[in-house]
């Protein structure tokens, strides 16, 4: 089961997701990045004409195990593999069906399924999964979100260890912790901590 704070990220996570998908397919260019400034060897082959990493991210998922015998695979599922998956999960257990396979149509079914999802016990997985995924898309928009340390406490470990990243909720940083405050909430604490401090004073 998922708290509000956390269910209202894994929401913000799936309606980025085609977008940043989208951001994906125009990062498989080798061009698509930044220079690094330096060479790493050279060959009498060719290189790649597009970006592994993001073939890989992007390509489709297998139905079975994957074999590696020449060790070329990156071990991550690609972005289809997963919402697929989870998809599939959708399915059986709420018996609802999306309007058709594709990727967009299955983030819109599982972003509409997300009250009911949230009180699942595989919750926690399924927002674990969709968050590395996120995570491994939001480099390629090329975007760089801003991360600044916050002013308060942490309200469960009592550390000043609260970032936020623009656009996300507020975290501690503090790993085991676990704390998502929402922006509402953030601010509701920092109005009380500032009752606090003017009635101590």
């Amino acid at each position: 089961m998922l708290t509000p704070a956390a269910t209202a990220r894994l929401a913000r996570q799936l309606r980025e997701m085609p977008e940043l998908l989208a951001y994906a397919h125009l990062a498989v260019l080798p061009g698509s990045t930044a220079r690094t400034g330096y060479v790493t060897g050279a060959t009498r082959t060719a290189p790649t004409p597009a970006r592994l990493d993001v073939l890989s991210l992007l390509g489709p998922a297998a139905d079975g195990t994957v074999r590696d015998p020449y060790g070329d695979q990156d071990g991550l599922t690609p972005a289809a593999g997963t919402i697929t998956a989870w998809t599939r999960i959708h399915i059986e257990e709420s018996g609802q069906q999306p309007a058709d396979g594709t990727l967009g149509t299955q983030l819109t079914y599982l972003a509409a399924l997300l009250p009911w999802a949230a009180e699942q016990p595989w919750a926690a997985e399924y927002a674990t999964e969709i968050a590395a995924l996120h995570r491994r898309c939001t480099p390629l928009a090329l975007l760089r979100p801003r991360r600044r340390l916050m002013q308060l406490p942490c309200p469960r470990c009592r550390l000043q260890s609260l970032v936020t990243e623009d656009g996300h909720d507020t975290e501690c940083a503090t790993p085991g912790c676990g704390t998502i405050l929402r922006p509402d909430e953030y601010d509701r604490r920092a109005e009380e901590y500032t009752a606090a401090l003017h009635t101590a004073a």
